[in-house]
């Protein structure tokens, strides 16, 4: 038989390079296969947030990804599951590599965004959901005090009802 993508020439599936791994149809996969979609396919539709800006992907194999991700991985998903575990970058600006990935909950990775409101607060920065969330405030409420209020940031993390 020959394989339609790659058109080697194979015995049966298990043989096949893709499936020499054993995770050919695992969301692990699934991850690296999104993340070298995203800096190398023009036609993906998040190529111009990643590729386009020069973001590339580091890992020169799925096999070099494997060795220093999927340890991590594994654990990261028995802690919070496996919908709840993604890849972040920690600097959103750099490339897919060991020293600049992670794996965070959706929550983290939101929270990572180069488009998030940064405050730093009494030497602490963080973005403004969780600066909401540490206050006990709502998102919306910090927000409009900041923005439309035209509050301090002194007077929005200090004020008392």
């Amino acid at each position: 038989a020959r394989c339609r993508k790659c058109s080697d020439i194979f015995r049966s599936g298990k043989n096949h390079p893709q499936y020499i791994h054993g995770l050919a149809h695992s969301r692990f996969n699934i991850i690296w296969k999104n993340m070298l979609s995203r800096c190398n396919n023009v036609k993906n539709h998040s190529y111009a947030r990643y590729g386009d800006k020069g973001i590339k992907v580091e890992w020169n194999s799925f096999q070099v990804f494997k060795q220093d991700m999927y340890d991590l991985y594994i654990a990261h998903v028995r802690d919070f599951g496996k919908k709840n575990t993604t890849i972040d970058r920690i600097n959103t600006m750099g490339n897919y590599s060991k020293k600049n990935c992670r794996w965070a909950t959706l929550i983290q990775q939101a929270r990572n965004h180069s488009n998030n409101h940064y405050i730093t607060f009494n030497d602490k920065t963080m973005c403004l959901a969780a600066w909401a969330e540490k206050l006990n405030i709502s998102y919306h409420l910090l927000r409009q005090h900041i923005h439309r209020d035209k509050w301090s940031i002194e007077k929005c993390f200090t004020y008392k009802k």
